[in-house]
């Protein structure tokens, strides 16, 4: 997994100065805040930016005017800008908010413009736009990192020349900030278009879709084909006596040409209708992290396209029976007649691969979406590290005009933490810093006490803030050692717990505890020693399919010695409960107005929405690929079904005469379906072999599930074949059912 290199103050600075192959260079930062000074507090996702941010990306305000040079520097007034939806939602939509003064994190702020509803911001929605105040005085230290670049390639400039500038100068840095840097290969360097940044990680899934749904219509057309091939070969004796009258083959190409159209138009129209259907669907099942996700509908972009797709589709499919009408020969298919009713072949080979065709595509198609529903399986029996049942949890972040020190952000915590475990049916509360399976902590560097870092070796964890009750909250096991206390406060020794795979991976031999660590590298590093007094489980942080990786945890209390006061004014409050999820959280609701009446909520769900979230991109892949493999076999079996009724209905006079003369309904049945099964398993064979290509493309979108997995490659040729059999059964049996005498007299 690779980690984007954010920058601290200094380096944000010079590289922005140093690196010749960009116009400019931005940065930012997001976070939630508290917006106050409307009707309804509320906590907002917000992008402190720096101010030629919205010049890179060449965003003009749709409201009042944008940031400004010089207006991120101390002393600048505080101002804002307002996302479309927070503008509509929030303010009425009201063009008069340009002026308006509101609070953020307590603090007064101007509105001084409205962001186009089209917008995205580059680090994933954001609801406001802010300024990240630098002091080019008093930057930040080199080792505190929170900066995310965006910037603005010269003219004629590469992404790769800008990726080798970039690498250099950090290779620089560790050169010459060993004690800040150490080696260069801590420091990944992650250059990327603006375009694959924001939509990077959705591009396979979006593609793997693409391919479905080019699939599907796949299938349909092959069927429409098939349609119009049978419609053309019964109307072969009309055909004939046409060109024998004079039509000429453009005509009847023309003919055949604007049938098919009409038809595939006509298939659009109802496709539409559906598609808005759909798309509701779509937007409700939807991951709410998919980019851009909310802005799907049906629009007149749709409407061209499906035009053009239907137009194309029907003119190419009914390209192959327009040119089998063209080419009969009129005398000949004049004197045949009807004769062809007793004749065993279809004269549709073209028919017969086009259906062999549907059953290959319907197999790929249902390979993929087995892999992706196994896959999904597979992520739920994933152990979390902590038990969800009982437990509901909510974001706030105190503000620093209303909580100035630590002593009072101590004081609220410990109130809070009292009464709510006073509360009836609580058995645990506690915070931290970023709730399990939202993300991934905070990654620092590590010095480890009375012990020698080799050359090239990295000492890294991510870090979290915890309070005592937090563990027992989440039901999360201690392995070894204790657990914080209240007496853990920022007066007393330093202590931290640490989880399974940092014992493990730094202890081996399971001395952990007692061992001393500290903050950040080793030279001139002030952070206190800190000593390891607990082990505790691993716990999957970013998703389910992360890969385990050492974490420590440091008591709330103490850790504004290291990270100053936000990192402590902002939690996830967590609390495990025996009453119903709803009483409890409007219990602990009710207790924090009740200490801060102005404090804003976030996030208020239970541990088990947490859970489901955390997997909703996968269930809505595995979800959509299986409405699509559906929609495959049931095309599929049309197909099949399709073909079969017209065999039977062509060879009547054969099948009455076969069964005249001895042949028993089970042995007519027997002949009929054979014909159907020898067909579905070319499909699966040919479908089979590209399954095992096309493979590849989910490999990064599974989770331990081979994408040659036996038991999806197994199941999924077994699906086509029941329901191929279903399909070739039905009109078997109307030929088993075939009356000899009335057979005769129809001819």
């Amino acid at each position: 997994q690779v980690h984007e290199f954010v920058a601290s103050e200094p380096e944000y600075i010079e590289l922005r100065e140093a690196v010749a192959v960009t116009e400019d260079v931005a940065g930012f930062w997001t976070g939630r805040v508290n917006l106050g000074g409307v009707d309804d507090p509320q906590r907002v996702t917000a992008a402190a930016i720096s101010a030629n941010l919205l010049n890179i990306l060449r965003v003009a305000p749709a409201l009042g005017r944008g940031f400004v040079s010089g207006e991120d520097r101390p002393g600048a007034d505080n101002v804002i800008m307002l996302a479309d939806g927070l503008w509509r939602r929030s303010f009425g939509g009201d063009p008069g908010v340009v002026g308006r003064s509101v609070l953020i994190q307590g603090l007064p702020a101007t509105v001084i413009g409205v962001l186009p509803a089209s917008f995205s911001f580059p680090g994933g929605e954001v609801e406001l736009l802010r300024l990240n105040v630098i002091d080019p005085q008093n930057l930040a230290g080199r080792s505190s990192h929170y900066i995310s670049m965006v910037g603005r390639l010269s003219e004629g400039a590469t992404i790769e020349s800008a990726r080798v500038e970039i690498a250099t100068l950090i290779a620089r840095w560790s050169s010459e900030f060993p004690n800040r840097h150490g080696p260069s290969n801590n420091h990944p360097v992650v250059v990327r278009s603006l375009h694959e940044r924001m939509v990077g990680d959705v591009r396979p899934a979006l593609l793997m879709l693409t391919g479905a749904v080019a699939i599907v219509l796949l299938i349909a057309s092959a069927n429409v084909a098939n349609l119009m091939l049978v419609r053309s070969e019964d109307r072969r004796r009309e055909i004939g006596i046409r060109t024998a009258l004079g039509a000429s083959r453009g005509r009847l190409v023309s003919q055949v040409l604007t049938e098919s159209s009409i038809i595939a138009l006509l298939g659009g129209a109802a496709g539409l209708g559906l598609a808005v259907l759909g798309v509701r669907f779509l937007v409700l099942a939807g991951p709410a992290d998919l980019p851009r996700l909310s802005q799907v509908g049906i629009d007149g972009v749709v409407l061209s396209f499906t035009t053009v797709v239907a137009l194309a589709s029907g003119l190419i499919f009914g390209m192959m029976p327009a040119l089998v009408a063209a080419r009969s020969n009129a005398m000949a298919t004049i004197r045949e007649g009807n004769a062809s009713s007793a004749g065993g072949n279809t004269r549709l080979p073209i028919g017969r691969m086009l259906v062999v065709g549907e059953v290959g595509l319907a197999v790929v198609l249902v390979v993929g979406a087995g892999l992706l529903i196994k896959s999904f399986s597979q992520l739920l029996k994933v152990d979390p590290g902590f038990s969800p049942d009982g437990v509901v949890t909510m974001d706030f972040s105190l503000n620093a005009a209303t909580y100035p020190e630590q002593s009072d952000v101590a004081r609220f915590h410990a109130e809070l933490v009292e009464r709510v475990e006073g509360l009836r049916g609580v058995t645990a509360a506690g915070a931290i810093r970023t709730l399990p399976l939202r993300g991934p902590a905070s990654p620092e560097s590590l010095t480890l006490v009375n012990r020698v870092r080799a050359e090239g070796e990295s000492w890294n964890a991510q870090f979290q803030l915890a309070s005592p009750g937090y563990f027992s909250a989440l039901a999360i096991p201690l392995l070894n050692g204790r657990g914080f206390k209240t007496t853990d406060r920022a007066e007393a020794s330093a202590v931290v717990i640490v989880n399974e795979t940092m014992a493990k991976t730094y202890w081996p031999n399971g001395d952990a505890i007692g061992k001393l660590i500290k903050m950040g590298l080793a030279s001139g590093n002030t952070n206190p020693d800190m000593t390891i007094v607990g082990v505790v489980g691993d716990v999957r942080q970013a998703g389910l399919g992360e890969g385990l990786v050492a974490r420590i945890f440091v008591p709330r209390q103490q850790g504004g010695a290291i990270y100053g006061g936000f990192a402590t004014r902002q939690a996830t409050f967590v609390v495990r409960s025996t009453t119903e999820p709803i009483a409890t959280i409007t219990r602990v609701r009710d207790v924090i107005k009740s200490i801060d009446p102005n404090l804003p909520l976030a996030n208020v769900q239970t541990m088990h929405n947490v859970v489901t979230r955390s997997v909703s991109d996968q269930r809505f892949l595995g979800l959509v690929m299986g409405v699509f493999s559906i929609i495959a076999l049931v095309l599929g079996a049309v197909g099949i079904y399709g073909l079969m009724a017209y065999t039977v209905a062509r060879r009547t006079r054969e099948i009455g005469l076969r069964i005249a003369l001895g042949a028993d309904h089970s042995r007519v049945l027997g002949l009929i379906v054979k014909q159907g099964m020898v067909l579905t398993l070319v499909g699966i064979v040919g479908g089979v072999g590209v399954a095992l290509v096309a493979s590849r493309v989910v490999a990064g979108l599974v989770f331990e599930v081979s994408v040659r997995d036996p038991v999806v490659f197994t199941a999924a040729p077994l699906a086509l074949l029941t329901v191929a059999l279903l399909a070739a059964y039905l009109p078997a049996r109307r030929a088993a059912a075939v009356d000899p005498m009335e057979a005769m007299r129809a001819e």
